[in-house]
């Protein structure tokens, strides 16, 4: 690639305040965070099809990411979870009282008519109120996860991004004597070599103790999640668990130990990198509760030191990670049920009597 072109992109990037990048510098960190702006590390090594390639799959992932909101079976974040409430429950009882609930045009819920129309529709002559039949539940759609999904995908470019082009600066030496590429990374989680060894069979063998042991004692009152209906029948939430591991496994081992993990490590030690990586991978999971953060921080430092152990290859990091999730979410996703009620509000539900019984 010609030094104008390159001078030609720091000049802009200068003048959206990417007050850190050095038109001179070629350390290979620096194309790591040139790659924050997926494909562009890329570019600026002269891969001007990777780069393209990068660039047009984090943008296509986010525009149909971004698609998702405006789908009518979306559910934002905030009215996710359906939980019971008083003020919601003396208000419905007094509307149903004065018979303001009900009605063939009604103000607020579903018409008497309506109801009974869909209880013949679907041949069902009882219907429970969810919050008495689960307690307290999260609401999923195709929607709601398929924005994840999309939205999560392009993480996954911009993460790779940053590690392909720290790599492709010269930072790393590919673990083989050809070059790595993308669908090394990605088929490293089905293949054998990564799989009938102790690294992999110790940790994954572990959980997979654990979770069997859940199984025969679940608790309770588990945390349910409805889903639109069909969800599951169909194998979409297979899919869907597939799809998440494979993101989380393969963008996250690249960017968290192919690129912070070697970089700490080459500039603070051995000891000092391997916390450093593992105390912000485990910051990365903050959203899913402090357990998690704990649990993340700990498989950070195990698989940071592997991806040292084994000469910065990260495949088998890579295979481990995915498994993991795999084992983690399919296990989650029996205290997933499909329910046709998945789209009514927090106060919709509230407004359901506890159950509605139609005779012939």
């Amino acid at each position: 690639m010609k030094k104008f072109n390159k001078k030609i992109i720091i000049f802009f990037l200068f003048l959206f305040n990417f007050n850190l990048i050095l038109a001179n510098s070629d350390h290979p960190e620096d194309y790591a965070f040139y790659g924050l702006i997926p494909g562009l590390g890329q570019f600026l090594l002269g891969n001007e099809t990777t780069g393209a390639l990068q660039l047009g799959l984090f943008l296509g992932f986010l525009g149909s990411g971004a698609s998702m909101l405006n789908r009518p079976d979306y559910i934002s974040i905030e009215e996710r979870k359906i939980q019971f409430s008083i003020e919601d429950a003396i208000l419905a009882d007094y509307l149903e009282k004065n018979n303001y609930l009900y009605k063939e045009i009604p103000l607020i819920s579903e018409s008497q008519y309506d109801r009974i129309h869909r209880l013949i529709q679907y041949k069902k002559l009882i219907e429970i109120n969810p919050l008495i039949e689960y307690g307290s539940y999260q609401r999923e759609t195709y929607a709601t996860t398929g924005e994840l999904l999309l939205s999560q995908s392009a993480q996954h470019v911009l993460f790779y991004s940053v590690y392909s082009s720290y790599r492709d600066a010269g930072a790393i030496k590919p673990p083989t004597q050809n070059q790595e590429t993308y669908f090394d990374l990605a088929f490293a989680p089905f293949q054998p070599k990564y799989l009938f060894n102790p690294y992999f069979l110790i940790p994954i063998g572990a959980l997979l103790v654990f979770t069997g042991y859940e199984t025969m004692h679940p608790p309770k009152n588990p945390d349910w999640t409805l889903l639109y209906p069909g969800m599951k029948r169909s194998g979409y939430m297979g899919f869907y668990v597939t799809t998440i591991s494979f993101n989380a496994g393969v963008s996250e081992e690249a960017f968290f130990r192919g690129f912070l993990n070697h970089f700490l490590i080459k500039n603070y030690g051995l000891e000092w990198g391997i916390i450093g990586s593992s105390v912000l991978f485990g910051l990365a999971h903050l959203g899913n509760g402090i357990g998690n953060v704990l649990s993340a921080t700990l498989a950070g430092v195990y698989l940071g030191y592997l991806h040292y152990k084994e000469n910065w290859d990260v495949r088998q990091g890579i295979a481990i990670h995915f498994w993991w999730d795999v084992i983690i979410l399919a296990s989650g996703i029996r205290y997933f049920k499909e329910d046709k009620n998945v789209l009514k509000n927090q106060k919709e539900i509230h407004y359901m009597p506890i159950y509605f019984q139609f005779k012939f």
